[in-house]
Parts: C-alpha cells; structure tokens; sequence
C-alpha cells in the first residue's frame, strides 16, 4: 500500500512540476488563454473578436521582426 501511495505522489508532483514549468515559460500565452476561456465563458464575442486578430496581427509582426533579428544575428557571428 506504501509503494502505491509514493508513486501517486510522486507523479502528481511531476505532473505539478511540469505544468509550473510551463506557466514559468510561456506566462503570456497561458495568461491570455485564460482570458480568452473568460470572454468565451461570459460570452463577450465582440471583444473576443477583436483580441483575436488584433493578436494574430501583433504575433505576425513579432514573428517576421524575430525572423529578421536571427538573421542579422547569424551573419554577424560570420
């Protein structure tokens, strides 16, 4: 019975781990998960709307400046 009760344990608190890991990681996408689960939730579609392609416009940009940033890094190492 022991055994059993060190391995639940044990793997909820790898599984704990993990997740905090990822929180620690990635705070902003799990941030705006969660608000994107609210505004579902309460059933704020407009604003919804509006955060989703105002981020996916913002998260192009990100990606083409760090796309071009990495670059620009790799030919001046050269």
């Amino acid at each position: 019975m022991w055994f059993w009760e060190n391995l639940i344990l044990a793997s909820i608190q790898s599984v704990f781990r993990w997740f905090t890991g990822i929180v620690r990681r990635n705070a902003l996408w799990v941030m705006l998960a969660g608000i994107f689960l609210v505004l579902i939730a309460t059933e704020q579609y407009q604003i919804l709307d509006l955060l989703l392609t105002y981020s996916l416009v913002i998260g192009l940009i990100i990606f083409g400046f760090s796309i071009m940033f990495r670059g620009f890094k790799k030919k001046k190492k050269k």
